[in-house]
């Protein structure tokens, strides 16, 4: 982060900025009012002396205060279904009682439409305190600490989930630069950060209910993670003739101390087997409070060598270690296919991974021909990531016993679940592995562009950015049945989550820009990028799914659900042509209101995100158990998208069937587009001054100025039926920014 420091002169500033819905449209999905949205963001900084010339201070403030209604749609079980679930597995009758109650038909007679307003509230408080002192030409320090307070509570859908989120991140960094030389500088810095979160889901049940078709009935659990790492680095920049040297390395201590409660979630693959309390599946995940430990060791060196005064190459090389995780107080149990089950106590989590050197290239040439009006650049480089930490946690997650039963290994698996937690403990330990074997995930990133000064002092660029990702964090299963033999490797275990790195992807894009620096009060700029994203459904952070078929990843290779084909970014600064320094007002007051306003604007549009279409299965139905990630059947001959695409029919239902027992289906990944974006946002200011260095600067911003739909992804599991299949229900973006209704913001900051 790079923050202020302050000067031999008393500066800062106040403002405020506010939103609130008097000023806003209306979401396609709201049924009448808008609901309302208050947004208050206020604060201010101030910078100066301490001691003259020597030593400073910096501090800013900043506070916000968000309560915002939002319309929220579900759908649930209608009258007639709830009365037959009821009297048919009475057991039930206060689950499916516990789904609001229905406010809209729809085309299925077992599912209505639940319509509601609820509301989100934010309250945060953020702080940066920073000192500087010089002890001399050559010596001088600073540190900064700040810390970020906020509650945020977040309704998850129709009925009564609500999200609670208490967040209190921190960080201190203090540096010391010594100028050895004027060629010769160091600096050093220690730094700690940390990020506790304690999260409270709250939901009508202790149990999370899922069943197709409706939304789902959440579970009571509370999560607390908390994340510290303490840093040491340094960094040495030494000059020698042509050649710019750069040395350094970072050693980090990360800590995460991380639990989940104790998660109860009970599946249910149709209507018809909720109605006849036939569950598919539950799991109990308990996840008391762990601590992962583990260190990371960084060093560099670098090159910028001036070979000739138009010709410069970058030469580099980073090594990275990251040991490997272990919890702190050894409650943590590795599982191994290789040792059939739980490994004996103090089995390392996994083998270590010291290969990970990173070279790095690059270049910039101006070639004497085209007389310092074109550059070409380039640059090639190995760069490597540990992931999440907590994907290598696998056996902290693992120290308490996790649980999960199917229909597979219990035929009369029914609703209450206590019945069956003996049966469960025998055949069904369901703890989380890793690959044991693993290899730190890395990418090859390389580009090449050609820049070119144009007439009326635009700049135009066109470039070329690549990329390939490997052994990145992908997600599979473990021990499940063997189709010929109908059995699990091990029987006394259920399926086994696991993380694995064998993940690989692939981006390519073309951009083009269009740039004209600020001059005669006018700023231009326009980017535009054509690109391709495959992945095998590995990101590399951790956010993989499992394959429908585990012994097939290849069936996975598809556009990644990032992909976006085609985006275009345009902005402007255009300083009104009146006031001071410009025509038609002469000095005064007239021209002390009127002169500096600036109008501004920022236009996104993008191509749709990439649809999956899915379909829900009972473990029975596959081959091997695993009735995650599922897809349907492509029905050949059938247009997948309707003649006439709307809100309300984006995907054709016709176009896909549920697979027969015993097989995958056939659809791959990603074979359809989402709704694409258009907006326009514009500002006007002005700035006021009322004496030297003093002024007041006013602010009026227009998000989504046309007020233009944008609309979110549709539903895309079939399973759920014709009622919401391929509907959106729900805005790209229910918050404020970018995807939401038209919105407007008021701002006032006053400088000195």
């Amino acid at each position: 982060m790079v923050s202020r420091s302050g000067s031999n002169k008393y500066r800062g500033s106040v403002f405020e900025f506010l939103r609130n819905n008097v000023f806003d449209a209306r979401l396609f999905t709201d049924p009448g009012e808008l609901p309302p949205f208050r947004l208050n963001q206020f604060g201010g900084n101030l910078g100066g002396p301490v001691v003259k010339d020597k030593t400073f201070f910096f501090f800013n403030y900043e506070g916000i205060r968000q309560r915002q209604g939002q319309t929220f749609r579900g759908f649930v079980p209608s009258a007639a279904y709830r009365a037959q679930v009821a009297s048919t597995s009475p057991a039930l009758a206060r689950i499916v009682n516990a789904y609001p109650v229905g406010t809209l038909r729809t085309a299925d007679p077992n599912i209505d439409q639940a319509v509601t307003e609820r509301r989100f509230a934010t309250s945060e408080d953020s702080f940066a305190a920073r000192m500087d002192h010089r002890f001399s030409d050559k010596d001088a320090i600073y540190g900064r600490y700040s810390m970020d307070d906020a509650v945020l509570r977040v309704p998850l859908d129709a009925g009564v989930g609500l999200r609670t989120d208490n967040v209190r991140p921190h960080n201190f960094v203090l540096q010391w630069q010594h100028i050895f030389s004027p060629n010769v500088i160091n600096e050093a810095k220690l730094g700690f950060n940390r990020s506790p979160l304690t999260r409270i889901v709250s939901g009508p049940f202790d149990e999370e209910f899922s069943v197709t078709g409706f939304m789902l009935l959440e579970n009571n659990q509370e999560t607390t993670e908390a994340g510290t790492s303490y840093s040491f680095i340094d960094n040495l920049a030494v000059v020698r003739g042509q050649h710019n040297l750069k040395f350094g390395g970072e050693i980090r201590r990360i800590h995460v101390n991380v639990g989940e409660g104790e998660p109860v979630n009970i599946s249910y693959t149709s209507r018809p087997d909720f109605i006849n309390n036939r569950p598919n599946n539950f799991s109990i995940s308990p996840f008391p409070v762990r601590g992962g430990r583990r260190w990371y060791y960084f060093g560099y060196a670098q090159d910028d060598f001036k070979f000739r005064p138009n010709l410069t190459f970058n030469l580099g090389l980073r090594y990275e270690y990251y040991s490997v995780a272990h919890e702190v107080k050894d409650r943590a149990r590795v599982f191994d296919l290789a040792c059939n089950g739980f490994c004996p106590p103090g089995t390392p989590f996994y083998f270590p991974d010291r290969n990970n050197f990173a070279p790095r290239l690059g270049l910039a040439w101006s070639p004497k021909m085209f007389k310092d009006r074109t550059v070409i650049r380039a640059g090639f480089g190995f760069f490597y990531g540990p992931g999440q930490n907590d994907d290598v946690f696998a056996a902290i997650d693992s120290s308490a016993d996790r649980i999960s039963l199917d229909r597979t290994q219990a035929a009369n698996l029914s609703y209450p679940i206590a019945p069956f937690l003996a049966q469960a403990r025998t055949v069904g330990a369901a703890p989380r592995a890793l690959q044991r074997d693993r290899r730190d995930l890395y990418s090859e990133n390389f580009s090449l562009s050609v820049q070119q000064t144009l007439p009326w002092d635009f700049v135009a660029q066109v470039g070329y950015v690549g990329g390939q990702g490997h052994k990145l964090f992908a997600r599979t299963f473990i021990n499940v049945i063997n189709p010929a033999t109908g059995q699990r490797p091990l029987p006394a275990f259920s399926r086994i989550d696991t993380k694995a790195n064998f993940g690989n992807s692939n981006f390519h894009g073309l951009q083009v820009s269009l740039h004209r620096q600020m001059k005669s009060g006018l700023l231009v700029g326009a980017q535009y990028m054509w690109s391709h994203s495959i992945n095998d459904n590995s990101v590399g952070g951790g956010e993989a799914s499992e394959a429908q078929n585990v012994n097939d990843r290849r069936a996975e290779r598809a556009n990644s659900a990032q992909d976006i084909r085609h985006t275009l970014t345009t902005n402007f600064i255009w300083e009104l042509p009146f006031g001071q320094g410009r025509r038609y007002l002469k000095e005064g007051v007239a021209e002390w209101f009127f002169g500096g306003w600036a109008l501004n604007g920022i236009t996104q549009a993008r191509t749709g995100q990439q649809l999956t279409i899915t379909v829900t299965r009972s473990s029975g139905d596959l081959p091997d158990g695993n009735n995650n990630g599922q897809r349907p059947d492509v029905v050949l001959g059938v247009p997948l998208k309707p003649a006439n695409q709307t809100a309300d029919n984006w995907i054709n239902f016709a176009a896909f069937a549920v697979p027969p027992r015993g097989r995958w289906g056939t659809a791959g990944r990603s074979l359809l587009t989402g709704p694409g974006l258009v907006q326009f946002d514009l500002s006007l200011t002005k700035s006021f001054p009322f004496s030297e260095g003093r002024d007041v600067e006013f602010r009026w911003e227009l998000y989504n100025a046309f007020n233009r739909a944008q609309l979110g992804n549709p539903a895309t599991n079939i399973s759920a039926g014709v009622a919401s299949f391929g509907r959106i229900t729900a805005p790209l973006n229910r918050n404020f920014g970018t995807g939401t209704n038209r919105q407007m913001q008021f701002a006032l900051r006053v400088n000195f």
